[in-house]
């Protein structure tokens, strides 16, 4: 059970936290199951493998910081990292704003919340600049989706 940042706890055990080796090692085994990849060496936090019949370094660092952020995904953070190797992206050739509009909402920030950052100063300008920063992109996004629907150019 997680208790919202992943370090969930089962009838009060903490769930340990890998260190760096520990979580290498555990994604080495894990690729295992995996007959799209072979693992050909390890290196402390670099894994050299064959995927896909390509040769391919890999650095899991990223992937290690992002699974001590949140331990308890684990699972989407190998998924990804398997994903990534494998070369598979996802579908971005829907313009279709109607089955991209629960993909797109989600993402877009309540104007209430960058107001009260701002006004709450949380905890410097850095995070009110990327607010504002990722409130345009979401605006600057939508209007690229909606744009053919009022006559622009697709």
């Amino acid at each position: 059970m997680s208790n919202g940042n992943g370090r969930g706890s089962e009838q009060g055990h903490m769930t340990p936290t890998m260190n760096a080796e520990q979580f290498a090692a555990y994604m080495e085994k894990r690729l295992t199951l995996y007959d799209e990849i072979e693992l050909l060496d390890r290196a402390g936090m670099e894994l050299r493998l064959r995927a896909n019949g390509a040769d391919v370094t890999a650095d899991l660092s990223s992937f290690y910081s992002s699974y001590a952020r949140d331990p308890g995904q684990i699972d989407v953070v190998f998924e990804t990292f398997v994903r990534a190797m494998l070369g598979i992206v996802p579908d971005r050739s829907t313009s279709d704003y109607a089955a991209l509009a629960g993909s797109i909402y989600p993402m877009i920030k309540p104007l209430e919340m960058l107001v009260e950052v701002r006004e709450r100063r949380l905890p410097a300008r850095g995070p009110w600049l990327l607010c504002a920063l990722l409130l345009a992109l979401d605006l600057w996004t939508l209007l690229g989706l909606l744009w053919p629907a009022f006559g622009g150019a697709a």
